[in-house]
């Protein structure tokens, strides 16, 4: 779990940034070794907040981390989130 709001943030926006940029998600996987449950966090913030769209995350009983990207889009509220932070 995050330790503060503004940690969690900061995650959005990583993770903003690498679709809105049309990198591969898993770049940000070696980050959150250990700490898979933070990464589905901020994902699942993100889509809650209607930043992304296109995406599922899930946590797997194991611990692994399932990444579904059929279509990902960074709204318009998420590029406004990422200018903003």
């Amino acid at each position: 779990m995050f330790q503060s709001i503004s940690q969690l943030n900061i995650a959005m926006k990583e993770i903003l940034e690498v679709f809105a940029r049309g990198d591969d998600i898993s770049s940000l996987y070696p980050k959150y070794d250990g700490l898979e449950q933070d990464f589905v966090e901020a994902i699942n913030t993100c889509l809650e907040k209607g930043y992304l769209t296109g995406v599922s995350c899930t946590v797997g009983a194991q611990g692994d981390v399932a990444v579904n990207i059929p279509e990902p889009h960074v709204t318009a509220y998420g590029a406004a989130f990422i200018s903003e932070s």
